[in-house]
């Protein structure tokens, strides 16, 4: 088998693994890229340069920034630094029918000890539930798809709405980096979600915001929106930002990576694992592996020493849970786990249509040199 020297990828968990001559996987050097290209900034007044040119856009306007806050680590830490820095966000919240209880005592203690202003979108249930099944009942790997794309395509619409330049972005390369290209989809895929809808799904999905690729580099290129990684830097330390945000907002710990929403945790904790054999965890240790934080074997053993849902009593309270709220019985969700993946790519996709693009933009940048 083959099998990364660096990181804990191997050809089980990416069929297309490439290794070089020490058997580093393709994967690693990527992420190595991005994690030298970030730590080779040595500026420790990024958060400080950052804000002065939110504050000075964003002049004359109600708000300078808008943070879609989820109750998670990212993202309320970025709210920390905005009171920190004098910005003036509005605090976006899209509620899926999912948050758990941790989630929403946790969002509304950072809204009061703030004092920023909040609005919180929440998706019409019956059509969510609907698109969601129907994501199940076409067995693609990425059943979190259809609400990472309703959040972009919402915090879009409310920063336009209230004529915000700036959405603050809790992605870091130096903790999350790339997956393996089978470990998701493309998730801007508007096309993707509405022919599975289309074939799966029943009622209406009409109300429940989407966005494609082709609209959303419309978007960043026509219009002054700007998506800024906001917690892109070797400043920010996730553990860290723990202990700042558990002191300073009351900050209550949920888990695992996203585990703040119920329907993703028993996805990556649970259905990810048994049906599709998929670790996320190996993602996460692997990007640490790389940034030089832990070595191979700590690694290694961490995921061997623990369960993607460790808590026994939680992942049984959890599937109850799951099964009633979508409808669905003990035997239908077995018989889902049972059932083989289907390719997000047995459906159409916007990226059949960037492959058909793809020679034509060669040749206008050719001509061009855009």
């Amino acid at each position: 088998m083959k099998t990364c020297s660096q990181c804990l990828f191997n050809e089980t968990d990416y069929p297309d693994i490439t290794l070089d001559k020490d058997n580093v996987c393709n994967i690693c050097k990527i992420n190595q890229l991005s994690i030298n290209k970030i730590k080779n900034v040595k500026d420790n007044n990024y958060w400080e340069k950052k804000s002065e040119l939110i504050r000075k856009e964003g002049r004359g306007k109600n708000y300078d920034c808008i943070i879609g806050i989820s109750g998670g680590t990212d993202s309320s830490y970025m709210v920390y630094l905005a009171m920190k820095y004098n910005l003036r966000p509005l605090l976006f919240h899209v509620d899926n029918g999912w948050n758990t209880e941790k989630a929403v005592i946790n969002i509304e203690r950072i809204v009061e000890k703030s004092g920023f202003d909040y609005t919180c979108h929440v998706l019409p249930w019956h059509q969510i539930k609907a698109l969601q099944k129907a994501f199940i009942d076409s067995d693609v790997i990425d059943i979190d798809l259809p609400f990472d794309n309703i959040f972009v395509a919402s915090t879009k619409a409310v920063a336009k709405k209230y004529g915000i330049t700036y959405s603050l972005n809790g992605y870091n390369s130096l903790t999350e980096g790339i997956m393996p290209p089978n470990f998701a989809h493309y998730k801007l895929d508007k096309i993707n979600i509405i022919d599975i809808f289309k074939k799966h799904g029943k009622g209406t999905i009409k109300d429940l915001p989407l966005i494609g690729g082709f609209e959303s580099r419309f978007d960043d290129k026509f219009s002054k929106f700007k998506t800024l990684n906001f917690l892109n830097t070797p400043l920010y330390s996730k553990s860290e930002a723990k202990k700042i945000i558990t002191e300073f907002f009351n900050w209550k710990d949920y888990g695992g990576k996203h585990y703040e929403n119920l329907f993703t945790r028993l996805y990556q904790g649970y259905i990810l694992p048994e049906k599709f054999k998929v670790d996320k965890r190996k993602s996460h240790l692997s990007m640490l592996i790389c940034n030089g934080e832990m070595t191979r074997g700590e690694a290694l053993a961490e995921l061997q020493s623990e369960d993607p849902y460790p808590d026994k009593i939680l992942l049984r309270d959890d599937i109850i849970f799951f099964n009633k709220k979508l409808e669905m019985s003990d035997e239908e969700l077995n018989q889902y786990l049972k059932r083989p993946e289907k390719s997000h790519r047995a459906y159409k996709s916007i990226l059949d249509y960037y492959e058909k693009m793809r020679p034509i933009k060669r040749l206008i940048n050719k001509f061009y040199k855009f």
